[in-house]
């Protein structure tokens, strides 16, 4: 079989194609643009997938109470993974941090926007609340790359059809391992991406935050050899205690039924968006349904 492929017969590749950075960006751009509330669900699955380097059925799988806010981070716990069946290994959090240079590929932005579009409610405690989420996200991503079947060929070179669902978790662990000369090291790569590492490593190569985070920064996209790579996440300036119960009223106000979990983030969220709305109305259209929301 090996020769056949060298001499030109079948594929070189096997399995789904790793997303470029490049190529990732784009298409968080293009779902970003999209005016629906279904480009909302289908681009934070991507953001979170991407930054989680988790599979699909992880990501599916998300709970408001696996999301927590802590300094300066968002973060995502998972209670079950591939490498963890019976659910007896420690479950650490992992780090994903706001990018304000580019709201497209930022995890906090395209969160609260979905929030903002889907609020939470009381009687389904899921991130993508209903069934067949998975095979929901993969139909939008295959209508996506259909879309722009011609223009991913020649700028890219590559073939549509080898991108699916899987490969964001192959972009980013590749991208957080070669996308950069002095990358986090290769125990925090495998365990923020689930994999097990037999034998001593896997004993004694144990969590810790600091690797975490280091991923979580890289993957988010900020810039590794810049001062900004170490940017805080925007935040309102709240001096007096009037300011703060203002900014209280206005979350009860726009999520009635927002759990404990979700206040901080949302806090951050709304930071964010008002630092960037005027990039939003800028590169989206006036009919959007994010300019729909009452906080707009």
């Amino acid at each position: 079989m090996a020769l056949e492929v060298q001499n030109g017969q079948g594929r070189i590749s096997t399995g789904k194609l790793p997303l470029s950075f490049e190529l990732y960006s784009e298409l968080c751009k293009w779902m970003m643009e999209d005016k629906t509330s279904s480009g909302r669900f289908a681009h934070l699955f991507l953001v979170l997938s991407w930054n989680l380097a988790c599979r699909s059925s992880n990501t599916k799988t998300i709970h408001f109470h696996h999301l927590s806010w802590t300094q300066d981070s968002l973060q995502i716990y998972f209670a079950h993974m591939k490498n963890d069946q019976t659910g007896d290994r420690p479950r650490d959090p992992r780090h994903l941090y706001c990018n304000p240079y580019n709201p497209a590929i930022c995890p906090v932005t395209n969160l609260i926007l979905y929030l903002l579009v889907s609020p939470p409610s009381t009687t389904d405690t899921a991130l993508f609340p209903g069934d067949s989420q998975y095979n929901r996200y993969n139909k939008y991503l295959r209508a996506l790359l259909d879309k722009k079947r011609e223009y991913i060929t020649r700028n890219y070179g590559i073939n549509v059809e080898e991108i699916g669902a899987h490969s964001a978790r192959k972009g980013a662990s590749t991208y957080l391992m070669s996308g950069c000369v002095c990358g986090p090291m290769q125990q925090a790569v495998n365990i923020r991406c689930g994999w097990r590492m037999a034998g001593v490593t896997d004993t004694y190569c144990r969590y810790e935050a600091a690797g975490d985070q280091y991923c979580g920064r890289v993957v988010s996209g900020l810039p590794l050899f810049s001062f900004r790579f170490g940017v805080l996440p925007p935040r309102f300036k709240l001096e007096t205690e009037e300011e703060r119960d203002k900014l209280d009223r206005l979350i009860a106000t726009l999520f009635p039924d927002l759990t404990t979990e979700l206040w901080s983030i949302v806090k951050f969220g709304l930071a964010i968006l008002a630092l960037r709305e005027g990039w939003l109305r800028e590169k989206l259209a006036a009919d959007h349904c994010i300019f729909q929301c009452a906080v707009f």
